[in-house]
């Protein structure tokens, strides 16, 4: 409960400016609202970027004046172009009804998906407790504190200094904001970003993809909602593993992204709810909330629409009788697919980090990842039997239509997570799953996206066979022959649904919850935070002088410091940029007192830092060698200033 205000002024900015820019733009109903999610998240992260070079702090302020610009120039053009065209027929759209029938979709599968999550973290105040978001907290930290969340400088967190690298910080900047707004500590801000995004990004695209599917009847949007709260892979295990939030909010834009795509390539199957221009601007306008998401959620929609494009160009020359295409025609389409084909695979090889910082290996065969991905439980997710059959049968139906958009996406995806789990290191699995790190994890929760469509087709017919059925029955018991009972719809529809909400809640999605937990729970063995360690923290701020700064080993946990209290600490990651006054001190602070000579350059590096220094002495060394002059430390050296179990706030007392 303590959450929800956050959860509602995320859900907001995730929602409130691209919706009216879509709205501008033509869009109605459901679809601008769904939308306009992508384009929200790409109106923050440029306004975020754009702010500092116009020396205006971050705050929400950026996002109003970009919003303001953006929806002037929309308007304008959308204005100019129907005085030119006043006769152009409107845009195709099922107006307040999908917008209602969206709304209830996402309000179902929103609190089941909330109520996934808030299981799996357990405490509002509780964080993730995974090597990587010590980097995600303390770089919402440095925006705040800096207010700065430009993707060109987030990265300074770790660059001690030195210019930063482009760092795609479109989860970052809508965190700052939401604590900014909301007014909570960080891992408050972040646990309520991530049900906003869950609910607003994931949730409403699977009802848009149901609207799509089902000419945008009320079925089609609750079995979207439903099936979207029911995947083991996503979104939690992006919560859990990594902690990889920046794919995380890539991935949950996805299916609005594949929404516009099929939309704009007049995918066979879709029932359309915009003309190929509007879905193409929508789809356009959305890209760049993709890429500053994160690179790879851009990479994976270009490789959709590289299969989608290549299978509509080659249905269309081969569906046509011989000698009824022109040769240029015939030359025309060919010629569209190799180049296709070309850039995608010059875009594929060139945007993929170095294997430097790629270390995953197989982890299965490829009988198990090809089984895993069969039962829908990638990376040994929880079985989830409903889950499984609806993707199975939506598969099977979809491919009988001859409809194989959707069936194609889903291979690919199979492809690169067998190829990053069960191939062998070398030249073939590092070309098929390099963009993504070689890494399982991630290409696991990917599955889920593009099972997510067949899911809905599957789950869709098998509601109408339960209908049929009762239909039978109830007819046979009155004898009459005639229609169906008004009231049977309604009756097996809410049967139906509690049956997959029961068999999905409190089944597969329920381990899957309770085996996330330990990523997040602080118990007195957790991995990088215990109870004690976190004791400790939270005392910091009466224990340390604003102008003091925190020496720790981040391998320890002690990292975590700088976001949970706002002190500075000198490692923000353990990937980081070191000066060399901190470079002095974590690796000959133990022998000052025994070594005249490292005495002077410890009193040196303490006078660099400013004086007042304090450790962060937690009692669980990391493999770390390079801190090694932080290991057993006692006075003349240091001088205790507070202790919680064996964990311990030292000073540096040496220099006076």
């Amino acid at each position: 409960m303590a959450l929800i205000p956050s959860i509602l002024i995320g859900i907001a900015v995730l929602t409130v400016p691209g919706w009216s820019i879509a709205r501008l733009a033509g869009a109605r109903g459901f679809l601008a609202a769904a939308g306009g999610v992508p384009v929200s998240v790409g109106i923050v992260a440029v306004a975020a970027i754009l702010a500092p070079l116009a020396q205006i702090p971050w705050s929400i302020w950026p996002v109003v004046a970009l919003w303001a610009v953006l929806a002037i120039i929309v308007g304008a053009t959308r204005l100019v172009l129907r005085r030119r065209a006043p006769k152009a027929p409107r845009e195709s759209n099922a107006g307040g009804r999908t917008l209602l029938h969206g709304v209830l979709g996402v309000a179902i599968g929103g609190v089941l998906t909330a109520m996934t999550i808030a299981q799996a973290v357990g405490s509002p105040d509780n964080f993730s407790l995974r090597f990587d978001n010590v980097f995600h907290l303390n770089a919402v930290r440095y925006a705040l504190d800096t207010s700065n969340a430009s993707s060109f400088s987030i990265g300074g967190v770790t660059s001690a200094g030195s210019p930063p690298a482009f760092y795609p910080a479109g989860w970052h900047d809508l965190a700052t904001l939401i604590a900014q707004l909301g007014g909570g500590t960080i891992p408050q801000s972040v646990n309520a970003l991530n049900v906003a995004i869950a609910v607003a990004a994931w949730v409403g695209g699977a009802v848009l993809l149901g609207q799509l599917l089902t000419r945008h009847t009320l079925a089609g949007s609750i079995t979207g909602a439903i099936a979207a709260s029911a995947f083991p892979a996503f979104p939690i295990l992006m919560l859990e593993w990594g902690v990889l939030y920046s794919n995380y909010l890539a991935f949950a834009l996805l299916p609005t992204m594949v929404a516009l795509l099929v939309l704009l390539l007049k995918v066979r199957g879709v029932y359309p709810l915009a003309t190929q221009p509007l879905a193409g601007v929508l789809l356009v306008a959305g890209l760049p909330g993709l890429a500053l998401a994160h690179p790879s959620g851009a990479i994976t929609l270009g490789l959709f629409f590289a299969v989608t494009f290549v299978l509509q160009v080659a249905s269309w020359l081969l569906s046509r009788p011989s000698g009824s295409h022109s040769p240029r025609g015939t030359a025309v389409g060919v010629a569209s697919i190799v180049a296709v084909l070309i850039v995608t695979v010059a875009v594929w090889l060139k945007a993929r980090p170095s294997l430097d910082v790629a270390p995953w290996h197989k982890v299965q065969s490829t009988g198990q990842a090809i089984g895993e991905v069969l039962t829908n439980s990638p990376m040994q997710r929880p079985f989830s039997l409903l889950v499984s059959v609806a993707v199975i049968l939506g598969l099977f139906i979809l491919i009988k239509r001859r409809e194989y958009a959707f069936p194609l996406m889903a291979a690919a995806t199979t492809v690169l997570f067998v190829a990053s789990s069960a191939f062998a290191d070398g030249a073939l699995r590092e070309f098929i799953a390099g963009p993504y790190y070689q890494d399982s994890y991630r290409l696991a929760s990917l599955t889920a996206v593009t099972a997510l469509p067949l899911a809905i087709v599957g789950a869709l017919a098998a509601f109408e066979r339960l209908v049929h059925i009762l239909s039978r029955a109830v007819r046979g018991r009155t004898g009459d022959a005639g229609e169906t009972p008004g009231w049977l719809k309604p009756v097996a529809a809410l049967t139906a649904a509690l049956i997959a909400i029961i068999g999905t809640q409190f089944g597969g999605m329920q381990r899957t919850a309770l085996e996330a937990r330990p990523a997040y729970e602080i118990t007195d063995a957790s991995e990088l935070v215990d109870s004690d360690e976190y004791e400790l923290m939270m005392k910091l701020p009466d224990l340390v002088p604003e102008d003091a700064i925190l020496l720790v080993n981040p391998g320890t946990g002690a990292a975590y410091a700088y976001a949970l209290t706002g002190i500075p600490v000198t490692a923000t990651h353990m990937f980081y940029e070191s000066s060399d006054a901190e470079k002095a001190l974590r690796k000959r602070l133990n022998r000052a007192a025994t070594n005249p000579a490292v005495t002077g350059q410890v009193c040196e590096a303490v006078d660099e830092l400013g004086g007042d220094v304090y450790v962060l002495d937690f009692d669980d060394p990391a493999d770390l060698p390079e801190f090694s002059g932080l290991e057993d430390l006692d006075s003349p050296v240091v001088e205790v200033v507070e202790q919680v179990g064996d964990d311990r706030l030292l000073r540096i007392s040496l220099c006076g």
